[in-house]
């Protein structure tokens, strides 16, 4: 426009330079829009507002507006991009498409962005346990998803499964560990499979809170084994020296109490010098 070129053409360098950057600015932020949403066409609906510009004020006001808009679209085409790459066979539903059609970006980015976050802890799930599912039991719902707060509820929904399957995961990885005397000794006579597998069940099912509960009652036992083992192992241990404290008086208790000759430190046949002089002297 006019209000870029008359400026340099009048010798006015420091105001030229000015609305110049601004001008670089908008052209620039419409050129990344289009590369992250291309669908929005954003660039040919900011281009005739840039070339109608009459003066630098008007093209600093377009470019706060174009790189507000421009971010807006990264925000919506990373999360389009994240939903083709994990569930590139799903419908997205109308809440997400309708607001870029109708270049509503605010709208779009709040929605695009649950949308990612439903599905990416949903994939996190089915990573940390398969068995669980999650991708699969949620698709009918995500893309019958009418409302940015039917997406917001699936998003919080799917954030639990991803945690509860998490710590599921963590409790089959600890009881998996190697184990040491101490922690062998403190697990002996207890079974934690049917915790896990409560836990596991949990974690199917969608209770989430059983399946923390569950998890955490697992890794709470395995974390004490050691400190239940060396508890263990001193008792043990005091047990047998009072074993071998009352055996040790049983003994003594039944060289007392035996004939006399038994009671000697020495056998009776066995005479010390002493006795043998004093006795021959007698004699």
């Amino acid at each position: 426009p006019a209000a870029v070129t008359d400026p340099i053409d009048r010798g006015q360098i420091t105001a030229g330079l000015s609305i110049v950057n601004d001008a670089r600015a908008v052209v620039g932020a419409a050129r990344d829009a289009e590369l992250s949403l291309p669908e929005a066409k954003l660039a040919s609906e900011i281009r005739p507002r840039f070339e109608a510009v009459t003066s630098a004020p008007e093209m600093a006001a377009l470019r706060t507006e174009a790189e507000a808009r421009r971010d807006e679209a990264e925000s919506v085409g990373g999360a389009l991009k994240t939903l083709s790459a994990r569930v590139p066979t799903w419908e997205k539903p109308a809440i997400i498409t309708d607001p870029v059609e109708a270049r509503d970006f605010t709208t779009a980015a709040k929605a695009a962005s649950a949308a990612q976050r439903w599905v990416e802890n949903a994939y996190q799930a089915d990573q940390d346990l398969p068995a669980m599912e999650a991708l699969a039991r949620t698709r009918d719902q995500f893309e019958n998803a009418e409302s940015l707060e039917q997406l917001e509820a699936g998003a919080a929904l799917a954030e639990q499964w991803a945690q509860a399957a998490n710590a599921v995961a963590n409790a089959f990885a600890k009881n998996s560990e190697s184990r040491d005397l101490l922690a062998g000794l403190g697990l002996w006579g207890t079974d934690v499979r049917p915790a896990l597998e409560a836990a596991l069940e949990a974690a199917i099912a969608g209770d989430v809170a059983e399946a923390f509960n569950k998890s955490a009652e697992v890794i709470d036992v395995l974390n004490g084994a050691s400190s239940a083992g060396s508890l263990r192992l001193a008792g043990v241990v005091f047990v047998g020296i009072a074993v071998l404290g009352v055996l040790g008086l049983w003994l003594m208790i039944r060289r007392d109490s035996g004939p006399p000759w038994a009671r000697q430190k020495k056998p009776h046949w066995v005479e010390d010098s002493g006795s043998r002089w004093r006795r021959g002297k007698k004699d």
